[in-house]
């Protein structure tokens, strides 16, 4: 009996360690972006929901009409706390750290956590920021900004998924889930960094820092980042793996130092 549960054991350490040893494998000899397109995947999904309950419940027309009365504050707004509630419990929870929309002037009706943000002027206040881009490029698709900072109180990176408010074939405005550069790079491996078409780090978890150019981006040659596949650069001092990633309008390239 002792015999067959050392058996048994040893067989679950090997394949622990099989497991483990592979997955190390995969991370430095072949990016996979898996992760990063599931989680995007939720990001679509949850942006179709919420918008769905702003629809159905007229919250950007209630909202606008609400903050109109109010002069811009908050004082009314308990009146459309059970639809805002049903719009908020509509996505993934956990997962966005504000819910932000914006009516079709271009005005943020509803902020969950940055009241900065809240009853200002898209175009007027936060002109060039990644609101702006979202208000005025977000069509029938979801649209992603590139990670940047927060034009909100806390200035940290962030990155949107916005979705357009229709009703009634009139558009309504754009409802924006926000999400913390940090979380997605816990979606990345260890030697891995997230870079822009042009060379400039956006997430990184290998040391180099945000906005900085990564090195030895040059090296990578421009024909190679059509395809949307795993490719390998030998350098005199780093091996590099490379993958092209693009998921909506977002075009990202993954990057693994492998020594």
């Amino acid at each position: 009996m002792r015999n067959a549960l050392c058996a048994i054991c040893i067989a679950l350490v090997s394949a622990t360690c099989a497991g483990r040893d592979a997955s190390m494998r995969r991370e430095t000899t072949a990016i996979r972006p898996d992760s990063l397109v599931n989680f995007f995947r939720v990001c679509e999904q949850d942006s179709k929901n919420a918008i769905a309950v702003i629809v159905n419940r007229d919250i950007t027309k209630n909202l606008t009409h609400l903050q109109r009365m109010d002069g811009g504050g908050r004082k009314y707004y308990l009146l459309e706390r059970e639809a805002i509630t049903e719009m908020i419990r509509a996505v993934t929870s956990g997962l966005y750290d504000d819910f932000i929309l914006i009516n079709r002037h271009g005005v943020v009706v509803y902020t969950m956590a940055d009241d900065a943000l809240f009853a200002k002027s898209v175009p007027a206040s936060f002109k060039g920021t990644a609101l702006q881009e979202c208000f005025e490029k977000t069509g029938t698709d979801l649209y992603l900004s590139d990670t940047g900072p927060s034009p909100g109180a806390s200035e940290r990176p962030v990155l949107y998924a916005a979705g357009r408010v229709v009703r009634d074939g009139e558009f309504h405005g754009v409802f924006l889930l926000q999400v913390r550069a940090e979380r997605i790079a816990r979606l990345i491996a260890e030697n891995e960094s997230i870079v822009s078409r042009a060379g400039i780090v956006r997430i990184s978890r290998n040391g180099i820092p945000a906005d900085a150019p990564y090195p030895d981006f040059e090296r990578i040659a421009p024909a190679t980042l059509v395809e949307a596949r795993s490719h390998r650069l030998t350098l005199p001092r780093a091996v590099l793996s490379y993958y092209p990633f693009t998921y909506k309008n977002l075009s990202w390239i993954i990057i693994a130092r492998e020594r």
